[in-house]
């Protein structure tokens, strides 16, 4: 059982690091700099900041959260609900991986809730499985002794809705296209 459960939490690990660097690896810092550094106060600016933010993820965390928190004033100011979603997202990334756990949750439900609005499975998706793997991560740090049963079915729930949101997603996409 627990061999399994590592298992499929290695292969969790190894898709989202592997999207995360061929995400980052179409980054072109300097153009996205130079968007950002325009006076332009638009959705594409909000875009940008969001990708300078996963930019800096394994680089500088606090330039991450700093560019993540900079998406998210500009999401709000012109009501950008994809992109609030996407900056609380980013910088819940950024909190779970300084160790920030709680303040992680918080940002991904909120990310969460307004991706349900949107209706945007593959975000949901990702929500979840975000929120799986840091109580994987809580579980991690206060040890199997030091964390409840809810919060290990919570993981493992969480990780369960995020196959069937992203498979879902895929198998849409999968409809549209072929």
């Amino acid at each position: 059982m627990m061999q399994s459960r590592n298992k499929l939490l290695l292969f969790f690990i190894i898709f989202f690091t592997c999207s995360n660097l061929s995400a980052q690896h179409g980054i072109n810092k300097d153009s996205l700099l130079n968007a950002v550094n325009t006076d332009n106060e638009n959705i594409e600016t909000v875009d940008a900041l969001n990708q300078l933010a996963k930019f800096y993820f394994d680089i500088n965390i606090d330039t991450a959260i700093f560019f993540g928190n900079k998406a998210l004033t500009l999401s709000e100011k012109l009501i950008y609900d994809k992109g609030i979603a996407d900056s609380y997202r980013n910088i819940g990334r950024a909190k779970t991986i300084s160790g920030h756990y709680k303040e992680s949750f918080d940002y991904f439900y909120k990310a969460l809730e307004i991706n349900e609005a949107l209706q945007d499975t593959l975000s949901i998706g990702k929500n979840y499985a975000s929120i799986g793997i840091v109580h994987y991560y809580r579980r991690s740090k206060y040890g199997a002794f030091g964390i409840s049963t809810l919060q290990v079915s919570s993981f493992a729930l969480c990780l369960f809705i995020a196959i069937i949101f992203i498979f879902s997603t895929i198998c849409q996409m999968h409809y549209i296209f072929c």
